[in-house]
C-alpha cells in the first residue's frame, strides 16, 4: 500500500493546455470594446503538468459554494492576468480590481471538462490586452487558483479528493517547458509528521504557547492566520509556535495546520518572548 499524506495548499497550476475558443462573439458598443467565449478551464480525473489529479466530483461540490454562485450571479467572478507571485495568504485568496482580466460569467460539466463562457474585461489594460490577443489568434489557457487538501501517493502524484475553496480560474500563458510550471505560494500546510520549508525538514517539535497575550496578538494581528480561519473555519484547540518562530501551529482534532507568521510578526513576537 502506498503511503500517503494530506496537506493543504495554496494551489496555483496551469491544469489545462490552451485551447481555441469557441463561440467567440465580438462586442463594440455605447464605447465598450470586448470579446464572449467559450472554453475549457479544468479537466477532471486526468493528471495534470503538475502530477496532480482532481477527483470530479470534489470539484462539482466545490464548485457548488455560495460565494461562487452569488459571484456568478452578480456578473462579479472575477480572474486576473497570471497568479500572483506573492506568499500572502489574504493576497492569494482575494482578487485584485487593478489585475483583472476577464470574468466568468457561467459554467458547466461535459464528461471530465469543466467548461465555461468567459468575457474580457474593457478596461484599458489587462482585459483590453487579453480581447486584443484573441482576435489575434490567441489561445488562451486558465488556471486554477485554490486552497485544497492534497492527498500525497506513494508514486509522487497528489490527489484532490475532498471539497476545496475555489478562488478563481486566473488567464496564464503556458511556459515553454511543463516543468516551467510550480506553486507560487505555500504558505500553509497541513502536516502529519513534518513539513519541508526552504529546504529544511521542520520536525513537530512545538513550544506550547500559554501565554495570553501572545496567542492574543498573533489572533488580532496576523492576517494569514484570520484567513486560514475564516476559509477552513478552524477554530483551535490549542496553538502553539514552531521552534523558530516562523510558523503558528494551529490543532483543530485530527488535523494540524502550519500558518506562515509574517516577519513584522515574527519580529513582535521574539521581542515578547525575551521578556516572558
Amino acid at each position: 500500500m502506498n503511503k500517503q499524506q494530506v496537506a493543504a495548499y495554496l494551489v496555483m497550476e496551469s491544469t489545462f493546455d490552451p485551447v481555441k475558443p469557441k463561440n467567440v462573439k465580438v462586442f463594440d458598443d455605447n464605447g465598450l470594446f470586448y470579446v464572449k467565449f467559450e472554453t475549457v478551464l479544468q479537466e477532471f480525473n486526468k493528471q495534470n503538468r503538475n502530477k496532480r489529479i482532481y477527483e470530479k466530483n470534489a470539484m462539482i461540490e466545490s464548485l457548488k459554494a455560495p460565494h461562487i454562485l452569488e459571484l456568478v450571479e452578480k456578473k462579479s467572478w472575477f480572474g486576473e492576468a497570471g497568479h500572483p507571485l506573492t506568499s500572502d495568504v489574504q493576497r492569494i485568496l482575494t482578487i485584485d480590481p487593478k489585475l483583472m482580466s476577464h470574468k466568468i460569467n457561467k459554467f458547466w460539466v461535459e464528461g471530465n471538462f469543466l467548461k465555461g463562457e468567459v468575457e474580457t474585461l474593457d478596461d484599458g489594460s489587462y482585459g483590453t490586452q487579453m480581447t486584443k490577443n484573441i482576435l489575434q489568434g490567441m489561445e488562451p489557457a486558465f488556471s486554477l487558483r485554490a486552497l485544497a487538501s492534497l492527498v500525497k501517493r506513494g508514486d509522487g502524484t497528489s490527489i484532490v479528493q475532498s471539497k476545496c475553496h475555489i478562488v478563481t480560474y486566473d488567464w496564464v500563458v503556458l511556459p515553454s517547458h511543463h516543468t516551467a510550471y510550480r506553486d507560487q505560494s505555500k504558505p500553509i500546510q497541513k502536516v502529519v509528521k513534518s513539513i519541508q520549508d526552504d529546504g529544511n525538514t521542520v520536525q513537530e517539535s512545538l513550544v506550547p504557547v500559554s501565554e495570553s497575550q501572545i496567542i492574543n496578538y498573533i489572533k488580532d494581528e496576523s492576517k494569514n492566520f484570520k484567513v486560514v480561519s475564516n476559509v477552513c473555519e478552524v477554530a483551535g484547540e490549542s496553538i502553539s509556535l514552531s521552534k523558530d518562530l516562523r510558523h503558528v501551529i494551529i490543532k483543530e482534532g485530527s488535523n494540524t495546520f502550519y500558518v506562515n507568521i509574517e516577519d513584522k510578526i515574527k519580529h513582535d513576537i521574539r521581542n515578547l518572548m525575551l521578556r516572558l
